[in-house]
């Protein structure tokens, strides 16, 4: 029993959690592929200009050359996931070989794949009925309660963002006491979400500092969201 009495209680949510927003590994192949071949229609195609300058990247690019590189890493990836039992799998493969460069390729790429593939479909229902159920008010969360999650996608955020109305994915991070596996806050008392295999972003290299690929979680899949996403790709932690 916790200090006003009450049972604690945690939930844990596993590998099928987003099932209806997201795809399970046997799934992710042919996922992947549809969204390659979305990115690469006509009215999704990035301009051949030089915008992202900011960036000051030793190599500059066009924008459509950049697109073209986050294209052939999911294509990269894609392959990888069909010779292999998972993308799991070729993760811990390239760790064992010490193949770091080619690992930070991957979780960028599936960082990339998640975001996109969140912003083409709705919220798992799942979540938004987990959040009904369990809240009475936006300020009042149960304190015996903690959630540990196997995921790294932005499910419990798009689905909370709907009661807070408001999109912004760091505010609701911080709303739900969202802590991940190299962003744990231990000023977080009572209530909080624990996602343990981390959370979709770039990390400074001391993981101290935290990178959205974008700011909000209601967007449209135009052709400024894929630029958004095309110029985060290219970013580089400090």
């Amino acid at each position: 029993m916790n200090r006003q009495g009450m049972n604690k209680i945690t939930y844990i949510f596993g590998a099928g959690a987003s099932r209806h927003a997201l795809p399970i590994v046997s799934e992710m192949p042919d996922r992947m592929k549809a969204l390659i071949e979305l990115l690469e229609i006509d009215h999704l195609k990035l301009d051949d200009t030089f915008t992202y300058t900011d960036l000051q990247l030793p190599n500059p690019k066009t924008n459509r050359e950049f697109q073209l590189d986050m294209i052939a890493s999911l294509k990269w990836m894609m392959e990888a996931s069909q010779n292999h039992a998972s993308v799991d799998t070729f993760a811990k493969k390239l760790f064992i070989k010490r193949k770091y460069e080619d690992l930070k390729r991957l979780k960028i790429a599936m960082s990339v794949f998640f975001i996109f593939e969140q912003a083409r479909n709705k919220v798992d229902y799942r979540y938004d009925a987990f959040f009904a159920s369990l809240l009475n008010n936006l300020s009042n969360f149960p304190d015996n309660v903690r959630i540990l999650s196997w995921n790294y996608d932005y499910q419990f955020e798009i689905a909370f963002s709907e009661y807070f109305d408001q999109y912004e994915i760091s505010k609701n991070q911080s709303w739900l006491r969202i802590n991940s596996k190299y962003c744990y806050n231990d000023r977080y008392t009572g209530f909080g979400i624990y996602k343990l295999n981390g959370t979709t972003g770039l990390y400074s290299d001391g993981g101290w500092q935290q990178y959205m690929y974008v700011p909000y979680l209601k967007v449209p899949f135009d052709k400024f969201f894929v630029d958004q996403m095309t110029k985060s790709f290219v970013r580089q932690p400090i």
